[in-house]
């Protein structure tokens, strides 16, 4: 990956977006405890000061790749909103479109594995009500109506897809794993929704 070229302020941005890019893929790839800000700094054909310029550390780098993922995820997940007309179609639509997300290695590494042994279980759980979970809630509020009911569905979703996400994330051939449970949630999402949550 070539250096970014450009006017210094432009080129700060840059550099710092190619930095999040490579440091993405090295920590999809290894892991984070396997990555060092060197391989990220050579892989980049960068410097340690330009990198320091932009993130006080490693974690930082990591911290700021999974909130690009989460706010990826979020913009996916939004486009399945009213998308055909029919609340529930939509939301289990939106729901299956999350668990596809963990085909991939970066989200299913960064967010479902190394995330929380990182960051924390409190804020990677403060990061998903802000993203997935939101998007989740105001879709089931949509079919039941905002009250105590919705939370609960959305809670048992939630339990669900969080399980199931793992289990596609953990797994060998994830595209396979993907479309079995993508396949049974669509099954027992369709059965909650459809009974009133």
């Amino acid at each position: 990956m070539a250096k970014p070229q450009g006017p210094n302020k432009d080129n700060l941005e840059r550099t710092r977006l190619h930095l999040l890019e490579v440091a993405r893929e090295l920590f999809a790839e290894h892991g984070y405890a396997k990555t060092s800000t060197t391989m990220i700094i050579d892989v980049a054909k960068s410097s340690r000061g330009s990198l320091y310029h932009h993130f006080e550390d490693k974690r930082a780098i990591f911290k700021a790749v999974y909130e690009g993922l989460c706010e990826q995820m979020s913009e996916r997940l939004m486009k399945y909103a009213e998308r055909s007309g029919d609340d529930v179609d939509d939301l289990i639509d939106g729901c299956t479109a999350y668990l596809k997300v963990f085909e991939d290695q970066a989200f299913a590494h960064v967010l479902l594995v190394d995330g929380p042994h990182v960051l924390g279980s409190e804020y990677c759980r403060s990061k998903d009500a802000e993203n997935a979970y939101g998007v989740l809630y105001e879709g089931v509020c949509d079919i039941v109506g905002k009250n105590r009911k919705a939370m609960m569905t959305a809670d048992f979703l939630s339990g669900a897809l969080d399980t199931y996400a793992l289990r596609i994330a953990l797994a060998k051939d994830r595209k396979k794993v993907y479309r079995e449970y993508a396949k049974h949630f669509k099954v027992l999402a369709r059965g909650v929704l459809e009974c009133g949550g």
